[in-house]
């Protein structure tokens, strides 16, 4: 653990978490100036850090936030911990952070329907994001484990026959929609810190739907999610349109 009195103070994380922990400066908890330049980042002026209790005493955080956008590396500067300034080493991890809009879907449609969607995509970390053309990820019944407890806890078990345990997997299982399958049209590719990108892709539903549940899934885009709900009907939905 560093003290105040330390030649070095070194900072390391994420671009907007970068902490560590020192012994607790003679002027105690506050904000402290920071000398730092970083090529093609614009930073705030003037850029200070914070000096927090930890909870331990006489033990302090440290704790800096850069643009979300500042490359992964080490930077070197100084901050002034007491009456003079320090040596300071600001170590900045990859950090990849995504952002949907619109942030999911609620649509009613058939079994084996296609969805048509829109997307905005903006990368919000230090790092590439790569936006490949095909993902899936799977659609469950949202009262799936709801309805296979009560049909599990009303059957009746017979000698020799299946167990309750054996029922309740067998009802889990009949509530998971499928796979979805999504074909990207528009917007493949890396996606560079900063950058928006507009996204057309197509959500293929599984054929496995059963007609008058509703199922939801999410679709991972790195830490983001577009949720998908999807309240499955027939040939009736074009008469109750017209």
């Amino acid at each position: 653990m560093a003290t105040a009195g330390d030649t070095t103070v070194g900072l390391r994380g994420s671009p907007r978490n970068l902490t560590t922990v020192l012994r607790m400066p003679p002027f105690g908890p506050g904000l402290v100036p920071v000398e730092l330049e970083i090529a093609e980042v614009a930073l705030p002026s003037p850029l200070l850090a914070a000096v927090a209790p930890s909870g331990i005493a006489d033990v302090a955080r440290l704790m800096l936030s850069l643009p979300g956008a500042t490359p992964p590396g080490r930077y070197e500067g100084a901050i002034r911990l007491s009456t003079r300034s320090h040596s300071l080493v600001v170590e900045v991890e990859p950090y990849l952070s995504i952002a949907v809009l619109p942030e999911g879907l609620a649509a009613r449609a058939r079994p084996s329907e296609e969805l048509n969607v829109d997307l905005t995509v903006l990368n919000q970390g230090n790092v590439s994001y790569d936006v490949r053309k095909v993902y899936a990820f799977p659609l469950a019944d949202v009262i799936g484990i709801d309805r296979a407890l009560s049909r599990t806890a009303s059957s009746e078990t017979k000698e020799g026959g299946r167990g309750r345990a054996d029922r309740f997997a067998d009802e889990l299982a009949s509530g998971r929609g499928g796979p979805v399958r999504v074909e990207v049209h528009r917007g493949v590719g890396s996606v560079a810190p900063r950058e928006v990108r507009e996204i057309k892709a197509t959500l293929k539903l599984p054929s496995r739907l059963k007609l008058g549940r509703t199922y939801s899934g999410a679709w991972r885009l790195a830490d983001a999610a577009f949720s998908v709900r999807i309240e499955v009907g027939d040939e009736s939905f074009e008469e109750e349109a017209r």
